[in-house]
């Protein structure tokens, strides 16, 4: 998954965020350490676009 963490940010939140794909999985791992939560996903196929469209949902849905 490398090195790098993406942070995306609005008024109220800041998300640490972290995706990749490596030997045929997926995965992303997001949390916020002021509100104390986190998100673990594991996927057992390697596949860029459904990582990307899960992610999409979960920072829209955070950050409404």
């Amino acid at each position: 998954m490398g090195l790098g963490t993406n942070i995306i940010t609005d008024d109220q939140n800041t998300l640490y965020v972290k995706t990749g794909d490596s030997m045929g999985q997926s995965s992303i791992i997001c949390y916020n350490r002021a509100k104390n939560w986190g998100i673990i996903i594991l996927l057992d196929q390697r596949n860029s676009k459904m990582r990307q469209n899960l992610l999409n949902e979960i920072t829209t849905t955070v950050l409404k």
